[in-house]
């Protein structure tokens, strides 16, 4: 990684290279901002919240963002006092200036109005609990009509509020109530983070009730979160994050609460986020700046060298991104220890000597360069076409193909942007790129099997509509999941009539009921049956109440550890001949 020594000139030099839009932050960057703050700041961390916050009061407070939040506040100098109190009483003290930082609040557009949010510390997706005695919710889709519990405030509860879903909301503190209300039968599903969930059924040791293996269109990123506007706290605590990150800290906490739940942290994990910390680091630099002007020469030279030291500790720590800079003909002059990872190159092999095009997939270009020059009417190399949209003063991003040195393609999410010095000149260019190549992997995976499930439905409803035997399907609570033709044929019943409804309401004679209960209670509790797997001769009642005879096979199977019946039948009067 190019390092910077000479005063006058690496001082402007990074500050264009890190500020991707520094000259309007200098425009408004206020006197003050070097400061330190004098006061301790008040720091909120919501009650009860696994593995995020754990404890009900300041002197109990723990969990991942409690720990996170004090090796930040060591490494930025911050003084504070924790509070810990209702999430819901959190969100209206930060609100009011009561709280100066909240912990552990999951992003959202409306939120971005009311508080101004680090980079992300993690990244959990949401999920749907039931009891594992229910089978009737599988997918998001069935929690239409149901009562589904969500914290207040939280962000499944925006969510499900804008779902069709998300009319019989019941409202909560905290997880655990919420989870104790469902465990106790009450209402139909809790809708909330996958891992808060996960660790509070552990915690309150909870054995009747389980997380639907299905996806539900809610993530969260979560971040610390400041009153709105206070940059300066914002650039201190981002620095002091990229700094833990740096020293292995946040790793080692990250492990610590989480690393059985197979997570992948969220710090500079996504492009949005390195250019949030480039933003704020952009900050930083402007308030060095502001004392490089009023302050003597050795006092700014000591800052000089600061902001370097800050400067390469971000890239050393932003190693999940290829960071890239070049100059205004691509060649490169920055090579940061994410683009060695990626690539395979030396830092030292690649300044001032290789142009940024090289590293491209040629043919890929080539139709880029074509492309655009069609569009704008002219004739641009490949290096004009790569930067091309940034020169109109468009921040692009897209994905692209990067070649290793080993001629391997890498897929990659790049973003370029303009590097401008502190008098607004272009002095060259900043290439940011994910890696994104496992993720197309997946995306292959899944569309192939997309694919074949279609198929694989086809088939399914083929058999179900040309088989000649009536195929029903039962959950454990016996209740009907599927109706084919030929039973819709022998009993009288549309399938839209069935589903749902219980087998022994609609063709079991009342007479026999009874033994049908008792039975399936038996099976369930200790897996003994007398009939399943066998081929039985029963009586059975139309929709007109008139009863027949049935030769039956019922055999048990699961569907996402919930226990069904799969039932074949005939009449008796269509089978004699082929008994005897």
């Amino acid at each position: 990684m190019r390092r910077f020594y000479l005063p006058a000139v690496s001082a402007r030099w990074c500050i264009a290279l890190l500020a991707l839009m520094l000259s309007s932050l200098l425009a408004g960057y206020p006197a003050h901002a070097a400061t330190a703050v004098h006061k301790p700041l008040v720091v909120g961390s919501e009650e009860e919240y696994p593995p995020f916050s754990i404890g009900y009061t300041d002197e109990t407070a723990d969990g991942f963002t409690v720990e996170l939040w004090k090796a930040v506040a060591a490494k930025a100098q911050l003084d504070y006092v924790i509070h810990v109190k209702p999430f819901k009483q959190l969100l209206a003290d930060i609100n009011t200036g009561q709280v100066d930082v909240l912990i552990n609040l999951a992003q959202s557009e409306d939120r971005k109005k009311m508080v101004d949010f680090t980079v992300p510390h993690v990244t959990v997706s949401g999920g749907i609990f039931v009891r594992k005695s229910t089978g009737r919710i599988l997918k998001e889709d069935d929690l239409n009509g149901k009562e589904v519990i969500v914290m207040s405030g939280d962000l499944a509860q925006s969510y499900a509020q804008s779902q069709p879903w998300g009319g019989r909301l019941t409202l909560v503190n905290s997880a655990s109530e919420a989870f104790n209300l469902l465990a106790s039968g009450k209402h139909d599903a809790v809708v909330i983070s996958k891992l808060a969930g996960e660790k509070t059924i552990k915690q309150l040791q909870l054995d009747n009730v389980k997380l639907v293996d299905a996806s539900i269109g809610f993530q969260q990123k979560f971040s610390f979160a400041v009153t709105k506007g206070n940059a300066d706290l914002l650039a201190r605590i981002n620095e002091g994050m990229a700094l833990v990150k740096e020293s292995g800290e946040y790793d080692a906490i990250y492990n610590k609460w989480f690393a059985i739940y197979h997570l992948e942290p969220a710090l500079f994990t996504d492009a949005f986020y390195i250019s949030t910390v480039f933003a704020v680091l952009s900050i930083s630099l402007a308030g060095f700046l502001f004392y490089m002007r009023t302050s003597d020469k050795k006092q700014s030279h000591h800052l000089i060298r600061e902001a370097n030291k800050n400067f390469e500790s971000v890239l050393s720590a932003a190693s999940h991104f290829s960071i890239i800079a070049t100059d205004m003909q691509g060649v490169i002059n920055t090579f940061n220890t994410g683009a060695e990872q990626l690539l395979g190159y030396r830092a030292a092999d690649m300044l001032a000597n290789v142009n940024i095009v090289t590293l491209h997939h040629r043919p890929e270009l080539e139709l880029r360069r074509s492309k655009l020059s069609k569009y704008f009417k002219r004739s641009l190399s490949e290096f004009d076409a790569l930067v091309f949209k940034a020169l109109l003063g468009e921040r692009e991003s897209f994905e692209c193909e990067y070649l290793s040195s080993d001629q391997r393609k890498i897929s990659v999410m790049l973003n370029i942007s303009l590097m401008k010095n502190a008098e607004d000149n272009i002095i060259g260019f900043l290439f940011i790129a994910q890696d994104i190549t496992e993720r197309k992997k997946l995306e292959e995976v899944q569309v192939r099997y997309l694919d074949k499930l279609r198929h694989s439905e086809v088939y399914r409803a083929a058999i179900l509509e040309c088989a000649p035997d009536a195929i029903m399907i039962m959950n454990e609570e016996g209740a009907f999941v599927e109706f084919n033709p030929a039973a819709e044929k022998l009993f009288d019943y549309q399938r839209a009539e069935v589903i749902g409804h219980k087998v022994a309401n609609l063709i079991i004679p009342a007479v026999h009921r009874g033994r049908h209960d008792e039975g399936m209670k038996t099976y369930l509790k200790s897996g003994a049956s007398a009939i399943l797997g066998r081929r039985v001769v029963v009586p059975a009642m139309r929709r007109d109440g008139s009863e027949i005879q049935i030769e039956m096979t019922v055999i048990p199977f699961d569907v996402d550890e919930q226990q069904h019946f799969l039932a074949y039948a005939r009449e008796m009067s269509n089978t004699v001949s082929d008994r005897q």
